[in-house]
């Protein structure tokens, strides 16, 4: 069957190892190691270079640093540079087979404190949270003045907090030490994290409005962001539909994209464009596009091939869950509770992300984790706690009224 709304209210608002908006300012400031940095004037007319051209790009940046790591394998900005972009191609392209990669990167850094930032980025981008608060910690005892460490703390509060306040004490420590862009790009998560989306979605137009380089990449991202807003936060799927069909519009080759605007186009009742969508990105190795393209050509009648792609999208996340545990335990729990069909090993991830990070999206996944096992006890234990936020997202407040327990 098509994904419900309740389903797709609770897909993923990450782009899967990467906060979202820390990407966006990555991406755009590791680009501009290769161009000139511009001013953040309004384009009259955007022009972005094609994107196979970007991604030819990209990935020939990534050959020439592994040459050069290889020359000299202690090279900090090498490595630094490589690690930049190989997380921008698993975030983008769902090559996550450049995970391993990526670890082998942050298993071989040091102890300096520029080393110990970029190990807790890593950190971050896995999920594994506590861990990146111990290592910046460690980070600012090194270097007490460095912004940077700063910086990351903000991220890892904006992606684990609901302690608002503090939250504007991070962004205005490190204010003066980041970009205009960077600035409002984290006050459009903050302002919809406190349930002020169209002060976000605001803050998301003035950053594309201001963005001022060629690279599709993060203009990409903006408008994925968008998306997600709409479609996860606020419940307007069809607005969400126009963002995420910019976003692929200007890069193609956005394969998270491309799951999200095709999971909106099943339920608008356009499977067969939804099919077509998700055909090409079957091989990559994000399980995700293999996971819901089986589920929608089960819907449509082709049981065997869809199993197939369900097949394969399940040994994919039986790799990733064992080496990424806490970076794949809300994915995970999805495709359990859904195509995979082990709604108790669903909810299980589900519990283990909730404990990671109790973020409404969270709890949204593991209530419906608990409903898709059948756990009722445990359903009204999360609901209750659930309500004791006092939610701002709409679809988590949906599910509340779903489910009154007492």
């Amino acid at each position: 069957m098509p994904l419900s709304q309740t389903q797709i209210a609770a897909k993923s608002a990450l782009v899967k190892l990467v906060l979202p908006l820390a990407l966006v300012a990555m991406a755009w400031l590791t680009l501009q190691r290769y161009t000139p940095i511009r001013s953040f004037s309004k384009p009259s007319t955007p022009r972005f270079t094609n994107p196979t051209i970007a991604i030819d790009n990209l990935n020939s940046q990534i050959l020439s640093l592994e040459k050069l790591l290889a020359k000299q394998p202690e090279n900090f900005s090498y490595k630094q540079q490589l690690f930049d972009r190989l997380k921008m191609r698993t975030s983008f392209l769902g090559k996550l087979d450049d995970l391993w990669r990526i670890q082998e990167i942050a298993n071989s850094l040091g102890s300096s404190a520029p080393e110990l930032i970029l190990l807790a980025r890593y950190q971050l981008s896995i999920h594994a949270f506590a861990s990146a608060r111990e290592i910046l910690d460690k980070a600012l005892g090194l270097a007490p003045k460095e912004a940077s460490v700063t910086k990351q703390k903000g991220y890892l509060a904006l992606a684990t907090s609901r302690d608002f306040e503090a939250i504007n004490s991070e962004l205005r420590k490190i204010s003066s030490h980041i970009s205009i862009f960077e600035q409002t790009l984290m006050q459009a998560e903050l302002a919809s994290n406190q349930g002020e989306f169209l002060k976000a979605d605001h803050n998301l137009q003035a950053a594309i409005d201001d963005y001022g380089d060629s690279s599709p990449f993060p203009i990409a991202q903006l408008y994925f962001q968008r998306g997600l807003l709409w479609a996860e936060k606020a419940q307007d799927p069809a607005l969400a539909m126009r963002y995420y069909s910019r976003a692929v519009e200007i890069l193609p080759q956005y394969a998270v994209a491309q799951v999200h605007l095709a999971e909106l186009e099943a339920q608008a009742g356009m499977l067969s464009n939804a099919i077509e969508r998700l055909k090409p990105l079957a091989d990559v190795y994000d399980p995700e596009p293999a996971a819901v393209l089986g589920e929608l050509l089960i819907s449509d009648g082709n049981a065997i091939e869809g199993q197939a792609y369900i097949t394969k999208a399940s040994e994919r996340y039986a790799v990733l869950l064992r080496d990424f545990p806490l970076a794949f335990a809300d994915h995970g729990s999805e495709f359990y509770i859904g195509a995979g069909a082990r709604p108790g090993k669903g909810l299980e991830l589900a519990l283990i992300n909730l404990e990671n990070r109790p973020t409404e999206r969270a709890y949204s996944i593991a209530i419906e984790a608990a409903i898709a096992a059948k756990d009722d006890a445990k359903l009204c234990k999360l609901v209750l706690a659930a309500r004791a936020l006092n939610p701002v997202f709409v679809g988590l407040q949906q599910q509340l009224e779903e489910h009154p327990c007492k």
